[in-house]
């Protein structure tokens, strides 16, 4: 369990002095309070991160094959 935001921004992003992150991203991620500090678990965190990491791999998947089957345009035709 990560007990502050300095634990969990050393957690998150390898720096405890990142705690204005942790702030920023409250709605955002598995993050609840314990008594007046923020707390975390590792694999709520891990978890939320795996989540988003698939759900950005799925939309690359979907705009990839998206872009492979949109037909090519037809040239235009200039009338005089």
């Amino acid at each position: 369990m990560l007990i502050g935001a300095e634990a969990i921004a050393e957690f998150l992003y390898g720096d405890p002095t990142n705690t204005r992150d942790v702030y920023r991203n409250l709605l955002g991620l598995p993050i609840f309070r314990h008594g007046a500090k923020l707390a975390a678990t590792r694999s709520g965190l891990i978890a939320e991160i795996r989540a988003r990491e698939e759900a950005a791999r799925e939309l690359l998947i979907a705009n990839k094959a998206a872009a492979l089957t949109k037909p090519t345009p037809r040239p235009r035709v200039r009338s005089r």
